[in-house]
């Protein structure tokens, strides 16, 4: 079973520490439009160190994603809320 914990990014950093973070499934935000809707996406918490960030904004974490047919990276701001994934294992 596959469960989901919703955490803002910062407190997952400050839970978790972003090694034990990287390649943690995910859902997050990539886009919040005027009308408070948002595009959400399911990926991968991505190592920054791995990562061609161009214009670093103080982003807790970064998000890798599959869309179409290529691989994109989203930013998420510390304050923002992701729902990190887990499977849960009931035997």
């Amino acid at each position: 079973m596959i469960t989901g914990e919703t955490i803002t990014a910062a407190g997952a950093v400050e839970k978790f520490g972003v090694p034990a973070l990287i390649e943690r499934q995910c859902v997050v935000a990539n886009v919040v439009y005027g009308n408070g809707t948002a595009s959400m996406v399911l990926g991968e918490i991505a190592d920054p160190d791995r990562c061609w960030i161009d214009d670093p904004d103080g982003s807790a974490l970064y998000v890798q994603y599959w869309s179409v047919d290529d691989w994109y990276l989203t930013a998420v701001a510390p304050d923002e809320m992701i729902v990190l994934l887990s499977e849960v294992n009931n035997g």
